[in-house]
C-alpha cells in the first residue's frame, strides 16, 4: 500500500493492511452494507459486478482531489459531508476495480517499489529523477519506469506531482502562508506553472481553494441559531 491507495475488500472475508507508516500517516476506512453496494452498481454503467476483482488499487490521478477530501474529513468531520464522501468512495472504488486493469506484481518488484515510495516521501520537496530512485532502488532506468507504473497506476514524475499537490492543498488549509511560499515549500519552483497543473487537479486556483475550505470550516463550526418571527 502507498499513500492514496484503495485497499477493496469484501463482506466475511478477512484481509489484511500493511505498509510503512510515517509522520502524520493514517488510514481511514469505509464499511458498506452488500445491498448499498448493489444498489450502486446498478446505477453505475461501467459496472457490471459487485465482486472486486482486485484487491488494491494505486494512487492514480483521479483519486487525488478524493483522498484530499478525505485528509480534511479525518481531520474535521461533517455527518453531511461524510455521507457524499462516502458514496465517492464507493463509486470510485466500483468504477476502479471493474476496469480490468492487473496492478499486481512480484514481491521483490514491490518491495523495491514500496523503498522508492518511502525515497519519494522522505526527499518530496527536493529534486528527483528516474536515474536516482532506480539506483536507490538497484534497477534499471527503464525496468524501474515499467515497474513503477505497473504496480502505482501512474509514472514517477505524475504520482511526484501529484504527492506534492496535495501537499500543498494541505498547507494552504492548515498554514496562513502565501501561494508563492507553499508552492515554493513543497517543491515547485515556478508560480504561473504550478498555478495551472494545481488547478488542473483541483479544479480552482489555490487561492480559491483556499477560500473554500475555509468557508466550509467556518460553516461547520458556527454555533447555530434560532430565530424568532413575530407577527404584527
Amino acid at each position: 500500500m502507498a499513500p492514496g491507495s484503495l485497499l477493496l475488500g469484501q463482506q466475511g472475508n478477512c484481509f489484511r493492511c500493511t505498509h510503512e507508516h510515517g509522520v502524520g500517516d493514517r488510514c481511514v476506512a469505509f464499511y458498506f452494507d452488500p445491498e448499498f453496494i448493489g444498489e450502486l452498481a446498478a446505477e453505475i454503467p461501467s459496472v457490471s459486478r459487485t465482486c472486486f476483482e482486485i484487491h488494491r488499487v494505486p494512487p492514480l490521478q483521479a483519486l487525488v482531489p478524493l483522498f484530499s477530501d478525505v485528509r480534511a474529513l479525518a481531520d474535521d468531520g461533517d455527518a453531511t459531508a461524510e455521507e457524499e464522501l462516502a458514496l465517492r468512495i464507493a463509486g470510485a472504488a466500483l468504477r476502479l476495480a471493474s476496469g480490468g486493469r492487473d496492478f499486481n506484481v512480484n514481491g521483490r518488484e514491490e518491495r523495491r517499489m514500496v523503498k522508492a515510495l518511502s525515497v519519494i516521501g522522505q526527499r518530496l520537496t527536493e529534486p528527483l529523477s528516474i536515474a536516482g530512485l532506480a539506483k536507490e532502488v538497484g534497477m534499471s532506468r527503464y525496468h524501474f519506469l515499467r515497474t513503477f507504473h505497473r504496480t502505482i497506476g501512474e509514472t514517477p514524475y505524475r504520482y511526484i506531482l501529484s504527492r506534492r499537490l496535495v501537499f500543498v492543498a494541505e498547507r494552504l488549509s492548515s498554514t496562513s502562508e502565501s501561494v508563492l511560499d507553499a508552492a515554493l515549500a513543497c517543491g515547485f519552483g515556478d508560480l504561473s506553472e504550478f498555478t495551472r497543473r494545481f488547478r488542473a487537479r483541483f479544479g480552482v486556483t489555490p487561492g480559491m481553494y483556499r477560500q473554500q475550505r475555509r468557508r466550509s470550516h467556518r460553516l461547520r463550526h458556527a454555533p447555530s441559531t434560532v430565530r424568532t418571527l413575530g407577527c404584527s
